[in-house]
């Protein structure tokens, strides 16, 4: 899956931010897959507030 979606997800933060390095596309890419990574984890055991108000 990270060969499918890595790319697109890079392309599409290099095409938001032309001045930006490829080093940083690539570590802004992988930080939100990152995150995206754990929020589901955390969201599939539950460990989310989901269906609380605030």
């Amino acid at each position: 899956m990270f060969e499918q979606v890595f790319p697109d997800l890079a392309n599409a933060i290099a095409q938001a931010a032309p001045q930006a390095s490829l080093e940083d596309v690539r570590q802004a890419s992988l930080v939100l897959l990152y995150r995206l990574l754990f929020l589901l984890f955390a969201e599939d055991r539950d460990l989310l507030p989901v269906g609380e108000k605030r």
